[in-house]
């Protein structure tokens, strides 16, 4: 029977765990998919507990326990979510010539035997070989915490000067930017590790309406995708849909991550080989990537992509439709509604706003599929004049709605 320890070897089972509380609010044994194992999800709980203390709470309902967790947002100076990244499991020799190397190069270059040596000297046996100690090394190059130098054909390692703690001591304000962009830039993560390093426990006076925190739980997945898209590889995604109920895997090569502003949800756009055309897909409902191949027509991917993007207005990107036109005009009085002029102009998405006479504005933009673009142009409802455009089925639903919406009204 395995003992019981805090940390987790694989992150993605917590990560789906956790996806369950915060987005169905509550978990249960009960609720468990059939395959899953009734000890596994105890072992997660009380880690998940442990990790997040006092934000996860339970109700007890027909007498079982319902966990969910609870947190404001406005009240968290350092998002919850950035610990449960920092409980991954380690070998006791993995963390012995973690140690080894670090104690070994400090203020010192060596090669890679004159360290072997040096290890078998502090921990008075052999049981590093030199192969297991280089791929270390080179491990921690990639990394960027050790440099390493070419001389006289011998490679040398040397621990690298990162400077952070001194470039922060040196700059207290620096801190405070850190934390800023803990809560709003992608792949927050990394500043939690930096801010772990500093006095955390000096207030900051960052404090936010609006968190989405959860968002963080995604990096494991972001970061993998970024790599890909760093080499022009291709990648095998694994997509859980609570739509279909069905777990998918697709061969995509990744081209861009998006965010939406009105959601905060992270996409993956890339071309689809299953589906011979360009494809989103929303991160949070990818549970794993792989890494693949190098792609043949990585330019020519990226190339299309420059091209189409602008024609692209929320998730759809279909090379086989034909682009639409797209035409409104509106009646916006200058001076008592700027903001409604304020929003039109912010929320352009690559459209144009001219201004045709007094008041009177028109928007134009192409795009691949207009019934996109509709939920946005009903936001302007009381200021529309007329709407036209290529697409007559979707401009004569538009004008269909308007008219049940004012028969309610007669």
């Amino acid at each position: 029977m395995s003992k019981y320890t805090e940390l987790k070897k694989n992150f993605l089972g917590i990560r789906d765990l956790l996806r369950q509380f915060i987005i169905y609010g509550d978990m249960s044994r009960s609720k468990l998919p059939g395959n899953s194992s009734v000890r596994s999800f105890d072992d997660d709980l009380r880690r998940i507990k442990s990790w997040l203390k006092n934000i996860v709470i339970f109700k007890s309902v027909n007498g079982e326990k319902r966990y969910s967790v609870f947190v404001d947002p406005s009240d968290v100076e350092i998002n919850p979510f950035f610990e449960t990244y920092k409980y991954k499991s380690f070998t006791e020799k993995d963390v012995n010539l973690h140690f080894l190397l670090l104690n070994i190069l400090k203020n010192k270059e060596l090669s890679v035997n004159e360290i072997s040596d040096e290890i078998c000297r502090l921990s008075g046996t052999a049981d590093f070989e030199t192969n297991t100690i280089r791929n270390k090394l080179n491990e921690y190059v990639s990394l960027g915490l050790i440099k390493l130098t070419k001389k006289n054909k011998n490679y040398y390692y040397k621990l690298e000067k990162t400077g952070i703690n001194d470039l922060i001591k040196h700059n207290k304000n620096l801190l405070e930017a850190v934390k800023f962009f803990s809560s709003i830039a992608p792949v927050p993560t990394a500043s939690s590790y930096i801010i772990d390093k500093t006095d955390s426990a000096v207030k900051s006076g960052i404090s936010f309406r609006h968190q989405f925190l959860a968002n963080c739980l995604d990096d494991i997945i972001i970061i993998d995708l970024l790599k890909a898209m760093q080499s022009d590889s291709f990648v095998e995604i694994t997509n859980d849909s609570p739509n279909t109920n069905k777990i998918t895997k697709n061969k995509l090569f990744p081209l861009k991550i998006l965010v939406s502003l009105n959601t905060c949800r992270s996409y993956i756009m890339g071309y689809s080989t299953r589906y011979n055309n360009f494809s989103f897909f929303r991160i949070d409902y990818i549970k794993e990537v792989r890494i693949l191949e190098k792609a043949d027509k990585a330019n020519n991917y990226k190339q299309i992509t420059n091209e189409s993007m602008p024609y692209c207005y929320m998730l759809n990107m279909d090379l086989t439709r034909k682009i639409e036109n797209f035409e409104m005009t509106l009646k916006i009085n200058e001076k008592t509604e700027k903001h409604i002029l304020r929003k039109l102009n912010q929320e352009t998405r690559g459209g144009t706003v001219t201004k045709i006479a007094p008041n009177t504005f028109v928007y134009k933009r192409q795009l691949y599929n207009t019934q996109e673009i509709m939920p946005w142009v009903k936001s302007f409802i009381g200021n529309i004049i007329s709407v036209t455009g290529d697409n007559k089925k979707d401009i004569d639903c538009f004008y269909e709605d308007i008219e049940k919406m004012a028969n309610i009204y007669e």
